[in-house]
């Protein structure tokens, strides 16, 4: 197995990581912030998954 290091995450890094991915997600769809599109219906476009939910998955399944 692989010696990974592992930390909790804090609630500021959260919201880091939701900003940053946001920041991406409309990028790639190609949409301002003053266009007022929903985050969720961004998501949906593209069909991912928010990463801090991905995250918690990956987690999860690794203690199982």
């Amino acid at each position: 197995m692989l010696n990974i290091e592992t930390w909790p995450v804090r609630k500021e890094n959260e919201v880091a990581f939701q900003r940053t991915e946001m920041r991406m997600v409309r990028w790639m769809c190609n949409i301002k912030v003053k266009d007022r599109v929903p985050s969720k219906e961004l998501r949906e476009r593209l069909g991912i998954d928010t990463y801090i939910r991905t995250y918690i998955l990956i987690y999860i399944a690794s203690k199982s």
